[in-house]
């Protein structure tokens, strides 16, 4: 359909012949469309867009136009809201300058930018820029000031090429409806600001899917999905400089292909909610990934680089999955922090943490390949791979090495399996027990240790079958065999002895030093 805004004015003095009304009417009908403009009559200038039934308008806005416009491409009109106000489905043309004012978009509206130069702005006052209860859609657009940048209730709106900046309290409020986000930027000019909300609002819930696009600045919340029933899906998404990234209390989010960095809080959060992240890097932040009390957690192919307490911290939770998740340089909190949690973790990796490796208060956790290098506490005294307390574990095809303290500690009641576990370079020994836990491990190699390679004190139960040792400095066990605590050693090799003939020792056959 051609664009009835597309169609040429005459130029300035021109004459255009007038066919006298009676020849119109007496044409004969195979020549009515060569006669039809002829006609109308005379004309000043080009007609005004017009909607005809199911038909698109199209107007154009430029800021510097000359007054009197009509909306067409040769005279535009010089207010967004004149257009807006245009009856039917529009797509509105907006020229490069600063259109200012608060406007409601009818449903159906389409407005096109020339990208950083065609501004949207409310100077003043605490007003929404731009509000959308229907299907809408904008493109190569800045919007910038007020205290929201857009409203969203209802319809589906969509953003392509579209920059937020200088809200605020938030770029953009999504209570309704779904937004979908493409190339697009959003910057906080100031604190404690949110990018994108996504909210449930009595039995309304908002659904975000953002591709592609970049938060900016010191977002208390780069994007927050709160409330049972909101949702947001983000892909190829970059963080720079927020204090949290994703920020969840209910709801649902799934995050993939993703990158964060400099940041100050949890990069990624969620409490009470459902969260999957695929390929997520986190670079600096407290906590790359953090989640209480949620019913499902996924974090495969996560890479933290740097926090400053943990890599991950899980809470009171409970169908958690971390697959090929990378920590490097934790901090205080550890590299994996699990508390009261059910948690399989497969192919960990881990460097450099300090405090732990990973540790497990409380709950369950299966642990499948994993390898941890380099844990130690920021006084060099304690550092564990696996400090496991009040927790049942299971623990198998792991790898630890260079820890300040023991490579693997079971405490406080923990029950613990390990099976093919590789030790090197244990700060004190290879595997402790204390404080009334147990320890089961079965086919263990262990190479150097500050101390001995095994440790059973405080009523600690230890039970190992098939153990290789050497390098140890204090010989094969440490035992103080006061109340309940028992070491049961079958299968073991050892350069050093020392220890094994202690009370509480059990050497069945097949233990043996040489």
């Amino acid at each position: 359909m051609a664009r009835v805004s597309d169609r040429a004015a005459p130029a300035a003095g021109s004459r255009r012949a007038r066919i006298p009304d009676d020849v119109c009417y007496r044409t004969l009908p195979p020549l009515l469309i060569l006669l039809l403009a002829a006609c109308k009559g005379p004309g000043a200038g080009a007609p005004a867009p017009v909607r005809e039934a199911g038909t698109r308008v199209e107007l154009w806005v430029d800021v510097a136009g000359e007054p009197g416009g009509d909306g067409s491409r040769a005279r535009p009109l010089r207010s967004l809201a004149e257009a807006l106000g245009h009856p039917g489905a529009l797509t509105v043309h907006l020229g490069p300058g600063i259109h200012e004012g608060a406007h409601a978009l009818p449903a159906g509206v389409r407005l096109e930018g020339e990208g950083e130069g065609t501004l949207l702005r409310l100077g003043e006052g605490e007003g929404t820029v731009l509000r959308a209860s229907g299907d809408a859609t904008l493109v190569g657009l800045e919007v910038r000031g007020g205290a929201w940048g857009l409203e969203v209730t209802g319809g589906r709106v969509t953003l392509e090429r579209v920059g937020f900046s200088g809200q605020r309290r938030g770029a953009v409020w999504l209570g309704a409806g779904r937004l979908d986000a493409v190339a697009s930027r959003f910057e906080a000019t100031v604190k404690e600001t949110v990018g994108v909300l996504v909210e449930a609002v009595g039995t309304s819930s908002g659904d975000a899917r953002l591709r592609d696009v970049q938060f900016v600045g010191p977002f208390r919340r780069a994007v927050r999905v709160r409330g049972l029933g909101s949702s947001a899906e983000l892909e190829e998404a970059s963080f720079e400089g927020v204090v949290t990234a994703l920020g969840m209390d209910g709801g649902r989010a799934r995050v993939r292909r993703a990158t964060a960095e400099r940041g100050s809080g949890a990069a990624f959060s969620t409490v009470e909610g459902r969260l999957t992240l695929e390929d997520v890097s986190v670079l600096g932040f407290e906590v790359a990934v953090s989640a209480s009390r949620v019913e499902a957690l996924e974090a495969r192919g996560v890479r933290s680089s740097g926090a400053t307490r943990a890599g991950v911290a899980v809470a009171a939770s409970k169908g958690v999955v971390l697959e090929d998740v990378v920590v490097r340089g934790s901090g205080s909190h550890g590299a994996v922090q699990l508390t009261g949690s059910d948690v399989d973790a497969r192919r960990l990796h881990v460097e450099d943490a300090a405090e732990y490796g990973l540790l497990a208060v409380g709950g369950r956790v299966r642990v499948r390949d994993g390898t941890f290098v380099g844990v130690r506490s920021r006084d060099g005294i304690a550092g564990e791979a696996l400090h496991l307390r009040q927790a049942t574990a299971d623990v198998e095809g792991v790898v630890a090495r260079d820890t300040a303290g023991a490579c693997v500690l079971a405490a406080q009641g923990a029950k613990v399996t390990l099976r093919d576990v590789e030790l090197e370079r244990c700060g004190r020994s290879g595997l402790a027990v204390d404080t009334r836990a147990s320890l089961r491990a079965t086919d263990v190699e262990l190479r150097g240790a500050g101390g001995s390679a095994l440790s059973a004190t405080e009523d600690g139960v230890l039970s190992v079958d098939g153990l290789s040792a050497r390098g140890t400095r204090e010989g094969l066990v440490q035992a103080d065999c006061s109340g309940a605590t028992r070491a049961r050693l079958t299968r073991v090799r050892a350069e050093d002895v020392r220890g094994a003939e202690a009370r509480c020792v059990e050497r069945e056959p097949g233990a043996r030093g040489r």
